[in-house]
């Protein structure tokens, strides 16, 4: 007779328990996509355009109904960019940006797809890009949406963790339970 392992159990308890948290995973991974693929975009722009033409760009954006409504923000970090940067800077902007999209999406295809490898991937890398982060908190400039941005991926970093767990206990348990139901025939 076949038993049910016990730590089968909890992970299918912990499977039962964790919808809710499910759709957060995937929303959360597929924000991550789309933020890389923006990395790519905004990684382009600043390579097409020299700072003079983006200012110029940037500035007929301020001019819109859009921008005015969102006026301190957009005014008072985004324009005073684009007069600040020199080639080296530029070359950085491009490159980090590059790397950071480059991490997220394979992260996020790997994980959509449920892939093993992913798993461990995405934790170590994005956990790396999140200690810049926190050096940028913690040593340059401490701002609100750096302080956000890091919470956030911190939850993402668990939640990451939490499915992968899952699955690994998942699939070593559904292995054990295969080699007792070989071993009792």
């Amino acid at each position: 007779m076949i038993q049910k392992h016990d730590r089968l159990e909890g992970v299918e308890e912990e499977l039962g328990k964790s919808k809710p948290l499910d759709g957060i995973f995937y929303a959360s991974i597929l924000l991550k996509g789309v933020d890389g693929v923006l990395e790519v975009i905004a990684a382009v722009a600043i390579l097409i355009f020299n700072p003079p033409r983006m200012h110029y760009y940037l500035d007929l954006i301020a001019q819109t109904d859009f921008a005015r409504h969102h006026q301190s923000l957009f005014a008072h970090f985004v324009l005073p960019l684009t007069n600040s940067y020199t080639d080296n800077v530029r070359l950085f902007l491009v490159i980090y940006l590059l790397i950071h999209a480059a991490i997220k999406i394979i992260s996020v295809v790997g994980l959509m797809l449920n892939k093993r490898w992913a798993y461990p991937f995405a934790l170590i890398t994005l956990g790396a890009l999140m200690l810049y982060q926190l050096y940028d908190i913690f040593f340059v400039r401490p701002t609100a949406f750096m302080i956000i941005l890091t919470v956030f991926d911190i939850f993402v970093l668990w939640l990451i963790w939490r499915e992968y767990k899952i699955r690994i206990l998942n699939k070593q348990d559904k292995r054990a339970v295969n080699k007792e139901a070989y071993d009792a025939s």
